[in-house]
């Protein structure tokens, strides 16, 4: 019963955010989304948590790192080969019969360590040493990685 409850609460959360970002009838007119309360927020997040949130440009990724004692924001080398650097670690996730395991453990290995250092090596460095739990929003190529 709780789970429907929350599926329920999530859902009509869900319409009434769609309803508050209709886009606008002038196709010259800007669409502008609802403003975030950052106070809000930051006063939401417990001592242990941070918000990691991405966003995936040509030449760079950019986190943006906010936890209940402010918010930061880093600049990151994308790697050339993410997206092919992505799609390595899912196929080493995936189940084949007749793929070798020790084939996808090194394949799954190298990825995760190449995928870690871009996105959260740097990221940690800054964040509380309080902090154990990551919440984190991906952004475009991002959304593939089981983080």
């Amino acid at each position: 019963d709780s789970l429907e409850t929350l599926l329920f609460e999530t859902h009509l959360s869900w319409k009434n955010l769609l309803k508050s970002i209709e886009p606008p009838k002038d196709k010259n007119a800007v669409l502008r989304l609802p403003n975030t309360d950052l106070a809000a927020l930051k006063k939401l997040l417990p001592d242990n948590q941070a918000l990691l949130e991405y966003f995936t440009g040509d030449s760079a990724i950019y986190v943006f790192i906010l936890t209940n004692q402010g918010l930061q924001f880093l600049q990151c080398t994308r790697p050339h080969d993410l997206n092919e650097t992505i799609q390595s670690l899912r196929e080493s996730l995936t189940v084949e019969k007749l793929r070798n395991r020790q084939q996808d453990f090194l394949l799954f290995s190298q990825s995760a360590a190449k995928l870690y250092d871009a996105l959260l090596s740097i990221p940690l460095t800054v964040l509380p040493p309080s902090v154990n739990h990551l919440a984190i929003i991906p952004d475009g190529v991002l959304y593939d990685v089981p983080f």
